[in-house]
């Protein structure tokens, strides 16, 4: 059975401009292929029309969505058993969208970075040069187990260890509200991650408000817990602190944190290998910081660090200066 409705609110061909407010697709097998428009570095192109789309509502119910862009390498494998998005408005240099809503599907992505590097991009239908300017809103994102499978045939995959270029992810779960992207930074609300990594690494839960911008890299109350670690804290980075500003203040504070080895081995076994004779297997690291400062003069309020055997202990305070020159540190 293939069953596909919609109701179309408003359609202008001429000025790509579609208004639908609802769209349903069960039980379908549906093939997208295309040819990316592209131009070399010297071609100035000029846009023709802004197509635009809006969508109250859609829905798709245990269906397969298959796209493939040969000009890019990109390949997009999608069962869907439940999925739903709500109050879609796209446009060339737009995207918001209310809701989003994926649940017991397999979502398959595979692209070239290293190709896509090589040109810029044109919109296919506007053959508009694609700026960085888009600014894309969700207002929240509900995810229920999922299983997520990336490559980037761009760059080498990894023995061991997690490699963020070729992963899978298993039973993945996510709360996440107030999304939002653009050329000045990225912003979310995180309630709840949890995963499993197919080479081992589990992430049961994970939380935290994240902004992160040019001139400001901040964490508040993110917490994170796996079945042998426990991390919990907030932070402000500010980069212009090691350039061009550095009498503002970075700020770090880790409380109540218990980091395993082997989850550190799970997502990079260099760092363990390399330290394996100083501090042994199977080790856990409690730490408490507090600290803040800047390139010039970064305070340590109090640090203190030990090993679950104890082997390993450390508490420490006081003034680092000219972290921006190690030579004279």
């Amino acid at each position: 059975m293939v069953a596909f409705t919609g109701l179309a609110d408003k359609m202008d061909i001429e000025k790509y401009a579609l208004n639908f407010k609802e769209a349903n697709l069960q039980q379908s097998d549906s093939k997208v292929r295309m040819l990316s428009s592209t131009a070399p570095l010297s071609v100035a192109v000029e846009p023709v029309i802004n197509p635009s789309f809006t969508l109250q509502k859609a829905v798709v119910i245990k269906s397969a969505i298959y796209f493939e862009d040969s000009a890019l390498q990109m390949i997009s494998s999608n069962r869907l058993d439940s999925f739903e998005i709500n109050n879609l408005d796209y446009a060339v240099d737009k995207i918001n969208i209310s809701a989003i809503r994926l649940q017991h599907s397999k979502i398959q992505f595979s692209h070239n970075t290293a190709l896509i590097k090589s040109k810029i991009l044109a919109d296919t239908i506007t053959t508009k040069v694609i700026q960085n300017n888009l600014k894309v809103a969700i207002g929240s994102l509900l995810l229920l187990e999922n299983n997520i499978q990336y490559k980037d045939a761009g760059k080498p995959a990894a023995a061991e260890g997690f490699n963020p270029g070729n992963f899978e992810l298993n039973k993945l779960a996510a709360s996440i509200k107030n999304i939002s992207y653009s050329s000045k930074g990225t912003n979310a609300t995180i309630n709840n991650i949890a995963l499993q990594e197919t080479k081992g690494f589990q992430l049961d839960s994970l939380s935290g408000i994240i902004s992160v911008s040019d001139d400001t890299y901040k964490l508040d109350n993110f917490l994170m817990k796996t079945p042998n670690s426990y991390l919990q804290g907030d932070a402000l980075i500010l980069p212009a602190t090691f350039t061009t500003n550095p009498t503002l203040n970075n700020q770090i504070n880790i409380s109540n944190t218990s980091i395993s080895l082997k989850d550190v081995a799970l997502i990079n076994p260099a760092i363990v290998k390399k330290y394996q004779q100083q501090i042994g297997n199977n080790k856990t690291l409690f730490i408490n910081l507090a600290a803040k400062g800047n390139a010039q003069k970064f305070t340590i309020q109090s640090l203190s660090a030990h090993t679950n055997s104890n082997d390993i202990q450390l508490r420490a305070s006081g003034t680092l200066g000219n972290l921006d020159n190690l030579k004279k540190l």
